[in-house]
This record gives C-alpha cells, sequence and structure tokens, in this order.
C-alpha cells in the first residue's frame, strides 16, 4: 500500500494536502530538471533502453569463435536465456548496462581448449626455427616435459593453451631481437640524416 504524504500516494488515488503538495514538488522538480537539459546545465539522463543490433552481432562473432551462451553468461552474469533471445533477435532492445557486458566479453575469454586460428601460431614456430630452436626444444620449452619429443601443429586451428604458450615463448627469444633491429634501424637512420645534413 503507498504511503500518505508522497507522491506514490497521490498516484495510487489519494488526494489529500500532503499527498497533492508531494505530487505538486514532483512536477515542479521535473520541469526544472527538463528545463536544465535543454539549456546544456545538466547532462540528460542515460537512455532505459538501447537497440539490441550491435550487441547481436557480437553475440553471433563470439560464437563463432567458440564462446557460446553459457560462457557468455557465466562471464556477463545475465541469463542463457535472455542471451539467447537477444542473439535469436527475439529481444530487439536492451539496457546499456547488458550491452557493455556482453561487449566486453571478447577472444580473451576463449576457454584454453578452445580450436582458434593456427596462422599467427604457425608464423611464430617458424621464425623460433629461423633463429636456431629445433621443434623438439619448442616442445620442451611450451610443454615443460623433458620427454617430449616435439611441438606438431597440423591443420588450420590450434587450442588457446598451445597458442598462447608458443606466444610467450616467440615474446621471450624474439622481442629482444626485434627491438635490437628497431633499435640498429633508428641509429642508422639517424647516422644517415647526420651526414646528409
Amino acid at each position: 500500500m503507498s504511503r500518505c504524504g508522497t507522491r506514490s500516494g497521490y498516484v495510487a488515488g489519494c488526494r489529500c494536502d500532503a499527498c497533492r503538495a508531494a505530487h505538486r514538488d514532483y512536477n515542479r522538480e521535473w520541469l526544472r530538471r527538463e528545463a536544465r537539459i535543454r539549456y546544456g546545465i545538466e547532462p540528460p539522463k542515460p537512455a532505459r533502453w538501447i537497440d539490441a543490433t550491435e550487441v547481436r552481432e557480437h553475440l553471433n562473432w563470439l560464437q563463432s569463435i567458440g564462446i557460446g551462451r553459457r560462457l557468455v553468461a557465466r562471464y556477463s552474469g545475465i541469463s542463457a536465456s535472455q542471451i539467447t533471445k537477444l542473439r535469436d533477435g527475439t529481444t530487439t532492445r536492451t539496457t546499456p548496462n547488458t550491452a557493455n557486458r556482453i561487449l566486453a566479453i571478447g577472444k580473451h575469454h576463449l576457454p584454453p581448449r578452445a580450436a582458434i586460428d593456427a596462422t599467427r601460431t604457425i608464423k611464430q614456430l617458424n621464425e623460433l626455427h629461423k633463429a636456431g630452436w629445433t621443434k623438439k626444444a619448442i616442445g620442451r620449452a611450451i610443454t615443460g616435459n623433458p620427454n617430449c619429443k616435439s611441438l606438431q601443429v597440423r591443420g588450420p586451428k590450434v587450442t588457446v593453451a598451445t597458442a598462447q604458450k608458443v606466444d610467450a615463448l616467440w615474446q621471450q627469444v624474439m622481442a629482444p631481437k626485434i627491438a635490437q633491429r628497431e633499435l640498429e634501424a633508428r641509429l642508422k637512420a639517424d647516422y644517415r640524416a647526420r651526414t646528409a645534413a
């Protein structure tokens, strides 16, 4: 039941002096706020509902890379049924909070056993081979197993865990060499600029 002397009491049907005064004060404040927003003194309230097209496209992309509705539900705290409705287009509008929580989910949320494109990993392995690392050495460094024969990446897919381990080894081995190359290129450019002047 609505409390007497408040606007909710007036909305519920009470017309006592206190309820009418509360309703009048609410309307005055609402008009003042609208005027402040109109003249740029105060920012407008954020929209309560927004179009869900971007969210739907993001959910479809997440599904295509291996993050299904249950994982999205786990990371975002939104129910799997609501995510299904957004992804299928049954729900066409959503709140900004829900949209932000879903859009914050990306590739970094992939589970370790998910399969992803192996192009980058293969390129990094080839660069490690050129730097003098054998398949056996790479396998042992990545797995931590001294009896590992070699690391084999076959086909267009690789697990997230393997890609991350290869990337960590590549960063450890190649990053200093790349930094050295960049430094040498800068020094040569500076030398040329000085001799040309």
